[in-house]
């Protein structure tokens, strides 16, 4: 048996949720072994069948669960290094409570752009929603709450079912949750 890379052993499990099916408990049960083996979760979903020749790739901003942002930045850096996604231009998109608070993030973005070593552009908004901002993306990048900060299993499936079905627009779309204890900002920062 074969099991990782030398001393590196796999940490991110990807779900295909491509299909028109609801999930169920069953999806529940791989996101809480999943976590509570410390292993970070993609769920991918994919609606268009390729990439339009923009090469557009929107990474959402989340300040609640800081590691998803790492893990997805870590990503998006690794994949820019594939010949298929080089070049390819980064939106970072964030939807923000008020003009106050877009002038703040602004801000605060603009210095986390500067200190980190990708190339982005970013995107605020103060209405809309995922979908509307991101329909024109190849590829999206959104963080999910954690399964163990949920209210209930039940409410946290209802919740992930309505997003998957409001984001029908969007081509390809990466539904990430961080469990692992790595600092993935070496990636990027």
């Amino acid at each position: 048996k074969s099991y990782g890379l030398g001393a590196l052993s796999p940490n991110t499990l990807i779900f295909d949720v491509s299909s028109n099916v609801p999930l169920t408990e069953e999806t529940i049960d791989l996101l809480r072994t999943a976590e509570s083996m410390r292993k970070n979760i993609l769920l991918f979903r994919e609606n268009a069948p390729a990439s339009s020749k923009k090469k557009i790739i929107d990474i959402w901003w989340d300040s609640a669960y800081r590691g998803n942002f790492e893990l997805m930045l870590s990503l998006i850096t690794s994949l820019k290094d594939n010949a298929r996604w080089h070049g390819a231009r980064t939106r970072l998109q964030a939807l923000c409570p008020s003009d106050d608070a877009k002038e703040n993030l602004a801000e605060y973005l603009r210095d986390f752009i500067y200190h980190s070593r990708i190339t982005m552009e970013p995107h605020l908004h103060v209405e809309g929603t995922l979908e509307k901002h991101s329909q024109d993306a190849d590829l999206c990048f959104l963080g999910l709450q954690p399964l163990s900060q949920a209210a209930s299993d039940k409410e946290y499936l209802q919740e992930l079912n309505a997003l998957l079905e409001s984001t029908t627009a969007i081509g390809k779309l990466f539904l990430v949750i961080s469990n692992d204890r790595i600092d993935h900002r070496e990636g990027y920062w």
